[in-house]
């Protein structure tokens, strides 16, 4: 059945990053780099470091059934995360517009998507996971919407 060392519960967005000479003031506009979308969110990112790290690691979260979805659980497979306990749908995937200056100072704004549809009703199915990993960790890496 399911043994994990590491049952993450948290958010999984798209990252959508653009570069900028400095940040926008209010009701200003600046130009920026091309976008570069990439796989993200605080429980998605946990999940991969664990994994990376060899922990047998699984991810509870929810996405849209999307582009930026498929991406997101792609990404998590690729790192060795088991992506069962991550639901498909109800909305679409969550996304952070994240704008980064030349010093590396960024601003962000999130919008949670299908991380904000989340509730305990969707713990419930993944109960499996928790009840088959006896003695192993659980962390809550959520974001509030």
């Amino acid at each position: 059945m399911y043994d994990y060392d590491l049952l993450v519960v948290g958010s999984a967005n798209a990252d959508l990053v653009i570069g900028v000479e400095r940040r926008p003031g209010a009701g200003e506009t600046v130009l920026g780099s091309d976008l570069a979308v990439h796989p993200g969110g605080k429980g998605a990112n946990q999940a991969v470091a664990a994994a990376r790290l060899g922990a047998r690691t699984a991810l509870l979260a929810r996405v849209g059934d999307d582009g930026h979805g498929r991406l997101l659980l792609d990404s998590q497979r690729a790192a060795g995360v088991d992506t069962v306990g991550v639901l498909v749908g109800g909305a679409p995937t969550g996304v952070a517009l994240i704008t980064v200056d030349p010093s590396g100072d960024n601003s962000i704004v999130v919008s949670p998507g299908a991380n904000g549809r989340r509730g305990p009703r969707d713990l419930r199915p993944a109960g499996r996971l928790v009840h088959a990993s006896p003695g192993r960790a659980l962390i809550d890496k959520s974001e509030a919407p």
